[in-house]
């Protein structure tokens, strides 16, 4: 073998070390937001969208293995915490969504992602 094509096989299994890694990272940041959240019940689906029913505080979202997925479930996650029974729901649909934005973005920021 060449050296660059050692170079390229540890570059490799380096990579997939990452990976592994960083997905275990945001498994334990996904817990960490539906613990903060108040999430009863997660249900795992296979796409990047999510649907919430606050006043149960059950949400039916990404695992939360990447980045995206991660986001999607913070999302999920800010409706439960910020909108849940006994809250006021009379809120505008663009304030509601700025809101749920902000609460996702500042979570996952908390949360060293």
């Amino acid at each position: 073998m060449t050296a660059n094509t050692l170079r390229q096989r540890r570059h490799a299994i380096a990579m997939a070390a990452a990976r592994v890694e960083a997905k275990e990272r945001y498994l334990e940041i996904a817990e960490a937001i539906k613990a903060e959240a108040g999430v009863r019940l997660h249900s795992v689906c296979n796409t990047l969208s999510s649907r919430c029913w606050a006043g149960v505080r059950v949400i039916e979202a990404p695992e939360g293995r990447t980045r995206r997925q991660l986001y999607v479930l913070a999302k999920a996650c800010a409706r439960v915490a910020l909108h849940s029974a006994g809250k006021e729901v009379n809120v505008p649909k663009d304030i509601l969504d700025l809101e749920i934005a902000q609460w996702a973005q500042e979570a996952l920021s908390r949360h060293g992602c």
